[in-house]
Formats: C-alpha cells, sequence, structure tokens
C-alpha cells in the first residue's frame, strides 16, 4: 500500500522544478526570536520601576485633585518611587494608563507572532488603613 502512494507521487516529485534557490537578503531570520527584551524603544531608558513586575510593586500614596495626579510606588527593594500618566513600569514596558482616587492602571501591550495586539491591564489598588473612609 504503501509503495504503490510512493509510486504514484514519483511523477509529481520529478516534475518540480529543480533550479529554485533561497535568497534570504531582506527578509527575517527564522531561527531567530523577533523579541529583543534588552533592547529599549527608541530614545527611551529604563527606568528603575523597569527593574520588577508590576505585581510586585505596592501604591503607598495618590495625590489626587491637581491637574496631572501622582501615586508612590513602593519598589522591592523599599525605594519609594513617584509616578503619573505615561511612566513606564514593570519588565514588559507597561505605561501608567489612569490614577484614580483608590487605584492605579497599568497598560502593557505586545504582538503576537501572528500580529495581533494583545493587552493586559495591572489594576493596583491603594492599601488604606483600617477604618478610615477617603469617600468611597
Amino acid at each position: 500500500m504503501i509503495l504503490s502512494s510512493l509510486l504514484l507521487c514519483a511523477p509529481l516529485m520529478a516534475s518540480q522544478d529543480t533550479d529554485y534557490s533561497y535568497n534570504p537578503i531582506g527578509k527575517r531570520d527564522p531561527f531567530n526570536s523577533f523579541i529583543h527584551a534588552d533592547e529599549l524603544p527608541v530614545g527611551e531608558e529604563a527606568t528603575p520601576l523597569q527593574l520588577y513586575e508590576v505585581e510586585q510593586l505596592a501604591v503607598t500614596g495618590i495625590v489626587w485633585g491637581e491637574r496631572t495626579p501622582k501615586a508612590m510606588l513602593l519598589a522591592p527593594d523599599d525605594t519609594v518611587h513617584v509616578v503619573q500618566t505615561g511612566t513606564y513600569v514593570g519588565r514588559n514596558w507597561g505605561r501608567v494608563t489612569e490614577i484614580a482616587q483608590s487605584h492605579l492602571v497599568v497598560t502593557e501591550e505586545w504582538m503576537r507572532d501572528e500580529g495581533n495586539l494583545i493587552t493586559r491591564e495591572h489594576m493596583l489598588e491603594l492599601k488604606q488603613p483600617e477604618g478610615l473612609n477617603l469617600g468611597r
């Protein structure tokens, strides 16, 4: 059975053009990853908050009622960083997209192999002391 199917395919295989050669000029190397974690976007420098995952950071304070609200993030190394909308946070080049009275939102975006844009939002809640009600 297998031999008969090979004999049927033999004429098809012989009829193919054997002069084809692959030219890699101008094409991406399929064996190299298209994700380069160490490369920074053009004109950007990594911030100290990009040494950590977003989940490792804690919101310790929010300055609300200003034209540009600001938040204080506590890093695992016990340093506090002041951020505002647009600040890069996390290892995946997430950006602060919202600062509200009780929380902060960090949005990460990246492209998949198929070209689909993936978006992930992290909401970091402000930890309030017990018994304190700040307008909720």
